[in-house]
């Protein structure tokens, strides 16, 4: 059995719509208690790397970007506003050592808009997909002549090391003053005796992945499950589940039965076949509430499915930001596009929802010569409604930390300056923003620069402020400097939507609630559901690795959704 989480995948395309724009709550005392998550320290491999478990993972998961070769050109990279990093380029591999590679792929490398891994391998399968990772850019000769310098320069490279062989990377061996190759060859060694890899384990790369096998199918199964109560108190009686089945685009099975008073249901002698996909619904107040997606593989015949169910609120007292951050992208003439990326915790047990359908859960406010507004999901006029100050969101909000994830992007007239107040609709811990090194300078007093970071040659600053912000609180942000747009690179350039469809990617990985979904509509299901099976067929057949497979099927299921979603308000 294969579930598919409730994330979506890294390809989410935006709908742009282009238009200018001309109560008071107190916070709960706990409302800004949420904070960051503490950075997980670098440390040595628990037992040396496995080179062919990393090489499963790495096509799983890193392939489809970054190519089998580790050359940037998988199948989804055509996809990202920015190229992936060619990994397996020697001269990138050596510039960046062993421990800087595994902070980026535990905790992401948002300026480039890489999703974080560390929720979905562990420490050891990090370090041995890194591994593998390096073996793409490893020449036996390199390893060989890299041994020999070691041997000659020992003492003054631990030196310069402090002893540490994940730091390596060739700036910090530029003492030594070796020509450029030879400097590669005796990093490559170091990096290369840091991760366990040696001569014979080169070239593992050059496999394709086996593909997957499929195991005749039982001809029947069952589904039982237990529907959780969110709130006070026990279930409430006589509400019923529907388990439902489908190949393609077509619905093949439909059930449904009343919950037990334990809220446990059970689904026997459900035909199974390859392919199909199940999921079990829940009505509740007005909201129906989908389990995760199964299809069935394998020998198994017994499947279990939780669903939570929740009562409802309108209050948003019990919503705060846990962070607000605003990312600037200047790679247009004239204009500042800012793209802004909303973290809200219900910090209650009741899914907040509208009190009326046009009537929005949260509001946005945006500055009033605000332009050409895009969502990394939904439209104006359906999910979104605009007013004066900005536009509101109708999706209800569900409990739980950051359970909600909103990223949308706009612009604003830019020459030498920029002012424009950042308004606050609820309770916020912090507010982020990430600026382009240069001439431009973030003037803001109650701002701290928290860190810079630089990608392929070009810098960004991050700066923060974190004194907490209530409703009703503004900040002025003060942008000065001219315009980058004609001093960049051509090939440094990203398209208007870049920092919404990389974001996407992260918050992504975060992962994105849902509900409000009322029926189940049939336009356009069908074709989802249609990718949904190719996309399965294409996987059995070993044509696609499991990770990328896993993000894709976990898309077309969040879309599903959404159209579910919108379906039900009609």
């Amino acid at each position: 059995m294969r579930r598919i989480s409730l994330v979506a995948g890294l390809a989410l395309l935006l709908s742009a719509c282009e238009f200018s724009l001309a109560g008071d709550l107190t916070p709960p005392p706990d409302a800004l208690a949420f904070g960051q998550a503490t950075p997980e320290p670098i440390l040595a491999p628990a037992a040396s790397p496995d080179l062919q478990a990393g090489a499963g993972l790495y096509m799983q998961s890193c392939a489809p970007c970054h190519g089998a070769g580790g050359l940037g050109d998988g199948e989804q990279a055509g996809q990202l506003p920015f190229a992936p990093a060619p990994l397996g380029d020697a001269g990138l591999a050596r510039a960046a050592s062993p421990a800087g590679w595994f902070r980026w792929v535990s905790e992401g490398r948002l300026p480039r808009y890489m999703p974080p891994f560390a929720s979905v391998f562990t420490p050891q399968e990090r370090w041995d997909v890194l591994a593998f990772a390096y073996s793409l850019s490893l020449e036996a000769s390199d390893l060989r002549s890299g041994a020999a310098l070691y041997l000659q320069y020992q003492d003054q490279v631990d030196e310069l090391l402090d002893g540490d062989r994940l730091t390596a990377q060739i700036s910090l061996i530029e003492a030594l003053g070796l020509s450029e190759g030879e400097a590669g060859a005796l990093i490559a060694y170091l990096q290369a005796q840091a991760l366990g890899i040696e001569e014979e384990d080169l070239g593992l790369g050059d496999a394709s992945p086996t593909p997957a096998s499929m195991v005749d199918l039982p001809e029947f199964g069952s589904f039982t499950g237990n529907v959780l109560y969110g709130g006070d108190g026990v279930l409430p009686a006589e509400l019923e589940a529907t388990l439902a089945g489908y190949d393609h685009a077509e619905q093949v099975f439909s059930a449904t039965m009343e919950l037990g008073e334990d809220g446990r249901f059970l689904f026997e002698e459900v035909p199974l076949a390859p392919e199909r996909i199940f999921f079990v619904q829940v009505s509740y107040q007005g909201q129906i509430y989908f389990s995760e997606f199964i299809t069935a593989r394998g020998d198994e015949t017994n499947f279990e499915i939780p669903i939570t169910v929740y009562e409802t609120t309108t209050s948003t007292q019990q919503l705060a930001v846990e962070s607000l951050q605003l990312f600037f992208d200047f790679s247009k003439p004239d204009v500042v596009r800012v793209a802004q990326q909303v973290f809200i915790s219900n910090l209650g047990d009741r899914v907040v929802v509208p009190q009326a359908d046009d009537f929005p859960v949260l509001h946005f406010s945006i500055p009033p010569n605000a332009n050409n507004l895009a969502f990394q999901e939904g439209e104006l006029g359906e999910r979104y409604v605009v007013d004066a100050t900005g536009f509101g969101d109708l999706r209800g909000v569900l409990p739980g930390a950051n359970s909600y994830q909103l990223l949308f992007a706009y612009e604003l007239p830019y020459t030498d300056s920029l002012s424009f107040q950042v308004q606050f609709d609820l309770p916020t811990r912090s507010l982020v923003a990430f600026l382009p090194k240069g001439e431009i300078k973030l003037l803001t007093e109650e701002f701290q620069q928290a860190g810079s970071e630089t990608i392929d040659g070009v810098p960004y600053s991050v700066y923060a402020s974190e004194p907490g912000y209530f409703p009703g609180d503004e900040v002025q942000l003060t942008l000065s400097g001219p315009h980058p747009f004609w001093g960049l690179r051509l090939d440094k350039l990203i398209s208007d939507d870049s920092l919404l469809l990389g974001l996407a990617a992260l918050t992504a990985a975060v992962g994105a609630a849902w509900l409000w979904v009322r029926s189940l509509p049939t336009a356009n299901t069908e074709q989802i559901l249609e990718e949904i099976a190719v996309l399965d067929e294409r996987y059995e057949r070993g044509g696609i690795p499991k990770a990328a497979y896993n993000k894709r099927r976990a898309a077309l299921k969040a879309r599903l959704r959404a159209l579910l979603n919108k379906g039900k308000r009609k």
